[in-house]
C-alpha cells in the first residue's frame, strides 16, 4: 500500500520509515494492515473504488476483495471508470448508492429493494422496447 498511494509523506513518520529502508519498521506496517486481521471478518462488505483513485488505488481495494471472497465473505467490487477518490459522475453516484441500500436492505433489514433510475432511463428502456423486431 505504501508506494501506491499518493499520501506517502505522511505515513513515513507515522510508521517509522519506509518499508525498504535498512531495519525497516515492517512490523508496523504489518500491525496496521487490514490484511493482518482479515480472517476474522464476517460481516458481509461492499468496497467501492474509482479506476483512477490516487489516495486508495484500486489495487488496494482488489486485494481486499479477493481476500473476503477466498475467506467465503459475502462481499462485492465496485469499479468506476475514469473516477478518482471522490466519484463526481451522476451515474457512478447513483449506482453506489443503489448499491449501499441494496446491501442494506439484504443484510440489514431482509426486504427486497427496487433501484432508482437516472433520469432518462425510462425513455430509453420504452424506445428499446418498442423497436425489438417482432
Amino acid at each position: 500500500m505504501y508506494a501506491q498511494s499518493d499520501i506517502r509523506a505522511f505515513r513515513t513518520p507515522w510508521f517509522g520509515g519506509t518499508p525498504w529502508q535498512k531495519n525497516a519498521p515492517i512490523d508496523a506496517y504489518w500491525n496496521n494492515s487490514p490484511l493482518k486481521d482479515v480472517a476474522k471478518v464476517k460481516t458481509p462488505t461492499l468496497f467501492f473504488v474509482g479506476e483512477k483513485d490516487p489516495r486508495v488505488p484500486m489495487p488496494q481495494s482488489l486485494e481486499m476483495y479477493r481476500a473476503l471472497k477466498s475467506n467465503g465473505i459475502p462481499t462485492h467490487l465496485y469499479v468506476a471508470p475514469r473516477e478518482p477518490h471522490g466519484w463526481g459522475e451522476l451515474r457512478h453516484q447513483l449506482s453506489k448508492l443503489n448499491a449501499e441500500i441494496e446491501w442494506f436492505e439484504k443484510y440489514a433489514t431482509k426486504r427486497a429493494f427496487t433501484p432508482e433510475r437516472a433520469p432518462g432511463d425510462e425513455k430509453k428502456e420504452s424506445k428499446a422496447s418498442t423497436d425489438q423486431p417482432h
